[in-house]
């Protein structure tokens, strides 16, 4: 932003010899009160840059990204009519889970099938029983025969059984000689079996297995699978392979330490909040929607962000993602979701607070409703975040002028408009540089044309002067009235722009009774823009001689 004026000797030296056929003297004093015009352009625009470019839709849709390109934002329209405040809307798909639990339920490895052993015994008449031992003439309170169903005991409750039932590989022929009793198979009484083939099936009614309500005892008998024989008339000895045909219609399903899943979503928010310097923003209202659970089933969501917990042992409650909400392919429309069309509810401005974040969640899966026909279920949990850009000044320093009080924002541009690299001089003057034509500087006046403020409510531009590395006071800044009419100057005399001429320029933000100081951003389109032009007018009284 700074200029400097270098060489104006020898171009007015230059133009003084041309002009006359003298010959060049061992030295020319040049003596004079120049008039000195800076056009210094706009902070804003300095780099081709601006707010806009920040804060824009391009921009933020850069900044939210996320590695796996589950992150989208919108410009949010509103519904009916677009909001006075520029509102982005962000969709965060951080889970999607496939469970594949309905394998756990066929799966026969885990089923131990015994087989059915005829042995050799006294003739008992008939009917016998068979038993642990020889065939008896009493139905046993024990049964000879018990399947084994393994991890399926640990797991799975409340199996509805209808059509269950046992094979017996080559039994056919037993079919007028061998009757079973199946109780948790549906088949209560001792029944005969069909003919398969060379098998022979007995096929049960409905039963629950492994049931969670009921006596001790009924839950007991519910926990095992046992098999009483009959026998009468002859019978073929020997031993009969079984098969389990495990048919059932539904089941809840406790997975214990399989249904614990547990991720992170990640995400990269780029230079927001530089560009804003001490600004934040005042609310990101975000909403949590999850779903895929089958009706029935419980499960429980833990959410945070480093070691702070946003959603702790909430209970998954069905909320799929809104459909009343139109997306297009940049905007969204309709309302806005709430805590009761949520699953839950929280703030997410912290955020925008650093450069990247991370999510973590762990989704719990504590019973599920499974059936052969749903297919294997997903759940899939959706953040919607609110981005109204409303934001709030984070400094806790009041400054207090002409009875109001403001906070300053930070505001990147415009800490590049006083000079450091040179002795912090505005001309860049140096104090070493006797020859420095700026040397004998006079009034100094700063204009401030073509303001144009479309989108910022709440912003008051200020200029005060840096004396000795030290601000001016609050009292001795000087509010510009920038707007539509005459430019705004400042001028300031000879005594003020001795070396170094530091005017600081402050963006304050008033603040309401409470002390708070914040503002907000309108609807942005390519229109909208927040900016200034600078122009500096100056004399310079000049006598400098000139060696050859």
């Amino acid at each position: 932003m700074r200029k400097r004026i270098g060489g104006l000797g020898w171009i007015l030296l230059g133009v003084f010899i041309g002009s006359c056929g003298f010959e060049v003297p061992e030295a020319l004093t040049i003596t004079g009160k120049p008039g000195i015009h800076l056009p210094l352009g706009s902070p804003f625009g300095a780099e081709g840059e601006s707010i806009n470019d920040f804060i824009g839709q391009q921009k933020m849709s850069e900044m939210i990204s996320n590695p796996d390109g589950k992150a989208k934002l919108y410009d949010y329209q509103g519904d009916g009519t677009k909001p006075q405040v520029q509102t982005y809307l962000v969709r965060f798909k951080i889970a999607e889970l496939n469970l594949d639990l309905k394998s756990h339920v066929k799966n026969a490895d885990d089923i131990t099938m015994p087989k059915l052993s005829i042995p050799a015994g006294p003739d008992l008449g008939s009917p016998v029983y068979l038993t642990e031992g020889v065939p008896a003439s009493e139905p046993p309170s024990k049964p000879p025969f018990t399947i084994s169903l393994g991890a399926l005991e640990e797991w799975l409750k409340d199996i509805q059984l209808k059509g269950a039932g046992i094979t017996i590989t080559g039994g056919a022929g037993l079919e007028n000689t061998l009757r079973l009793k199946i109780p948790q198979l549906g088949i209560a009484n001792y029944s005969k079996g069909t003919p398969l083939g060379g098998d022979l099936v007995f096929t049960g009614g409905e039963y629950t297995l492994f049931k969670t309500t009921g006596t001790d005892t009924e839950k007991a008998e519910s926990s095992k699978i046992a098999i009483y024989a009959e026998i009468s008339g002859a019978v073929s000895l020997g031993e009969y392979p079984m098969e389990l045909n495990f048919n059932w219609t539904e089941a809840t399903l406790y997975p214990g330490g399989t249904g614990i899943y547990a991720g992170r979503y990640q995400m990269d928010f780029g230079s927001f909040t530089s560009y804003l310097g001490n600004a934040e923003l005042k609310a990101m209202p975000t909403f949590m929607f999850i779903h895929g659970l089958p009706e029935g089933s419980q499960g429980k969501i833990t959410l945070k962000r480093g070691s702070t917990f946003l959603v702790k042992d909430k209970d998954i409650t069905q909320k799929p993602f809104p459909n009343n909400l139109t997306f297009q392919d940049e905007t969204v429309s309709g309302p806005l979701p709430t805590a009761q069309t949520s699953s839950e509810q929280f703030d997410l401005k912290d955020l925008f607070g650093s450069d990247s974040s991370a999510l973590d969640y762990t989704i719990t899966v504590q019973k599920i409703k499974i059936t052969p026909e749903t297919g294997n279920p997903t759940i899939t949990a959706d953040l919607l975040a609110q981005i109204p850009l409303q934001f709030v000044i984070t400094s806790q320093e009041t400054i207090t002028h002409e009875g109001k009080s403001y906070k300053e924002l930070a505001l990147q541009p415009l800490q590049n408009l006083s000079g450091s690299d040179t002795g912090g001089d505005l001309f860049g003057r140096s104090d070493s540089n006797e020859d420095d034509l700026l040397k004998g500087l006079g009034d100094v006046r700063l204009g401030f044309y073509n303001y144009t403020n479309t989108i910022v409510e709440g912003l008051s531009l200020f200029v005060g002067q840096i004396e000795d590395g030290k601000a001016s006071a609050a009292s001795e800044f000087v509010a510009l009235k920038l707007g539509d009419q005459e430019p705004e100057a400042l001028t300031f005399d000879e005594k003020d722009v001795v070396y170094p001429f530091q005017p600081q320029f402050k963006v304050l933000v008033a603040g309401d009774e409470l002390g708070n100081s914040a503002f907000s951003i309108g609807p942005l389109s390519e229109d909208a823009k927040l900016d200034f032009s600078l122009v500096l007018d100056a004399t310079a009284t000049i006598e400098q001689t000139i060696n050859f």
